[in-house]
C-alpha cells in the first residue's frame, strides 16, 4: 500500500481552506491586499501548530510568512517548503472567473487541476 492511500485526506475540507485562500484577492503590487491573505495564511499556519513570524515586505510591497512547525528532531535540517500567495490577478477577478468545483476539477483564477 502506497503512503498516499494509508493518508486520510477529506477533499472538502480541504477544498474549503483552499477557497478561502483563492478567493482573498491579492495582486502583487496592491500591499493592503497582500497584507489580507498574509494575515489569513498565518492563522492558518498557528491553527495547524506552526509558530509564525511576519516580515515586513519592502516599500510598496507586502509582508512575508515565516512558519515552523515543531518535530522532535529540531536541531537537525527539515524541509523547506517556499512558495508566494499573492493571486497576481488584479481585485475583482472573481466576478467574472470565481472559484468553482465541476466533476474533480477546481477551476478559478489560481488554481491548476
Amino acid at each position: 500500500m502506497s503512503l498516499a492511500a494509508t493518508l486520510e485526506f477529506d477533499l472538502d475540507e480541504m477544498l474549503a481552506g483552499l477557497q478561502r485562500w483563492v478567493e482573498c484577492e491579492s495582486p502583487t503590487f496592491d500591499s493592503a491586499a497582500v497584507n489580507r491573505m498574509m494575515t489569513l495564511a498565518a492563522e492558518d499556519l498557528v491553527t495547524m501548530g506552526a509558530s509564525v513570524e511576519r516580515v515586513a515586505g519592502p516599500a510598496g510591497l507586502g509582508d512575508c510568512v515565516k512558519a515552523s512547525f515543531p518535530h522532535p528532531r529540531q536541531a537537525e535540517g527539515g524541509i523547506l517548503i517556499m512558495a508566494h500567495l499573492d493571486t497576481v490577478h488584479p481585485v475583482g477577478t472573481l466576478a467574472t472567473l470565481p472559484f468553482r468545483r465541476e466533476g474533480g476539477a477546481v477551476m478559478d483564477p489560481g488554481s491548476a487541476t
